[in-house]
C-alpha cells in the first residue's frame, strides 16, 4: 500500500464488527421490499444473487420475510 491509503479490508472488517455492514438485514429489507411491490420469490432470490448475498443470507431472509 501507498502511504496516506487507506486499508479497505481492515476498514471493512471493523465495519461488520460493529454491525455497519450487515447483508443479512440488507437481503432481509430488499426481499421485503419486492415482496411488497409484487415480486415472486424466484425473482426476489434472483435479485439478491445478483446482489452479491450469499445463499445462506437470501433463505434466511426469504424465510424472516414470509414468516412476518
Amino acid at each position: 500500500q501507498e502511504e496516506g491509503e487507506p486499508d479497505f479490508d481492515a476498514l471493512v472488517t471493523r465495519l461488520a464488527a460493529q454491525g455497519f455492514v450487515d447483508d443479512e438485514a440488507y437481503a432481509e429489507a430488499k426481499a421485503g421490499s419486492l415482496l411488497r411491490r409484487g415480486y415472486g420469490g424466484r425473482r426476489v432470490a434472483a435479485a439478491l444473487s445478483v446482489a452479491g448475498i450469499s445463499e445462506q443470507d437470501r433463505a434466511g431472509a426469504m424465510s424472516a420475510v414470509e414468516a412476518q
